[in-house]
């Protein structure tokens, strides 16, 4: 599982959860981060939309490349149309969009989400 976010105690958080719901995260925040982070291959993608300088649609570009049909929950702490036009472009990149979050993100909807992703993880094995 791949977290991205530009802030670590987010990323902290999302570590944190995944892990007590067994999956493996890696976390980037920093831009050089998440540029090296995103080239790897992930079944799971929690991506923010708003990563400082980073272009979060080129980070869905690369991580769409490097994982194909990668399931992906986004987060966002603005508008519901900036998280529509996103997860748009990240279908037609052929990830999965399986959640779309509001910061900030509450640690009940947050362990359903990750328990969902588990869940659908072993089922699919």
């Amino acid at each position: 599982m791949l977290v991205l976010d530009d802030e670590p105690l987010v990323c902290e958080l999302f570590q944190d959860m995944a892990r007590a719901t067994g999956l493996e995260p890696r976390c980037a925040s920093a831009a050089g981060d998440i540029a090296e982070a995103v080239v790897g291959s992930y079944d799971v993608a929690v991506v923010d939309l708003h990563l400082g300088e980073v272009d979060v649609l080129d980070v869905l570009s690369r991580l769409a490349a490097a994982s194909p049909g990668c399931d992906l929950v986004l987060m966002t702490g603005s508008s519901v149309s900036s998280t529509s036009i996103a997860a748009g472009w990240a279908r037609t990149l052929g990830l999965r969009v399986v959640a779309e979050l509001n910061k900030p993100v509450r640690v009940a909807e947050l362990r359903r989400v990750l328990v969902g992703l588990t869940t659908t993880s072993s089922a699919a094995s």
